[in-house]
């Protein structure tokens, strides 16, 4: 953490920090609707981060099972053919595989779901951004045409720290 993470930590911060100082002074209406944007996505992040710490787990806890079914298997492979119970030994690897199946299909299924969620309203707040900022630039004349658009660019340029910062 002290020679990956902590540099890149201030760093990101920092450059966190300095892009929403530029973006107010551009405009601090359209950085007051990015930061309600922004609370929204915050509120919504720990309820998704839950649902995939606990369907992880699951993933995590099947995986575990069926490697320590291999793993007795293959160690105890000749006590399972003296007694004939590799049928046996074979359905149980098929519900202990199946019920891994499930659970990956399970993490799967939410993670198809969750972060497309998130694009959508990562493009809604964009989308938003160049709307309002085209009021703001043709209907009352306070920002030109550059600034809206030096605006959306420093907008894109916070998503790769935030990003960095989420991941620690």
């Amino acid at each position: 953490f002290f020679v990956d993470g902590f540099p890149y930590l201030i760093a990101n911060a920092i450059t966190v920090a300095g892009i929403l100082i530029i973006m107010f002074a551009t405009s601090v209406k359209l950085t007051l609707a990015i930061i309600v944007g922004a609370v929204i996505i915050m509120i919504l992040y720990p309820a998704f981060n839950k649902l995939f710490r606990k369907l992880h787990h699951k993933v995590w806890v099947q995986n575990s099972l069926l490697t320590s079914k291999v793993s007795d298997n293959i160690n105890g492979h000749r006590i399972i053919k003296a007694f004939s119970k590799e049928e046996q030994e074979f359905e149980l690897f098929n519900k202990t595989s199946e019920r891994l199946m499930k659970a990956e299909i399970k993490s799967s299924n939410a993670e198809a779901t969750v972060f497309p969620l998130l694009s959508v309203i990562v493009y809604a707040l964009s989308a938003v951004v160049l709307g309002y900022g085209g009021v703001l630039c043709v209907k009352y004349n306070e920002l030109t045409i550059g600034q809206l658009l030096s605006f959306v660019v420093y907008l894109q340029m916070l998503q790769a720290p935030i990003e960095f910062l989420s991941w620690v």
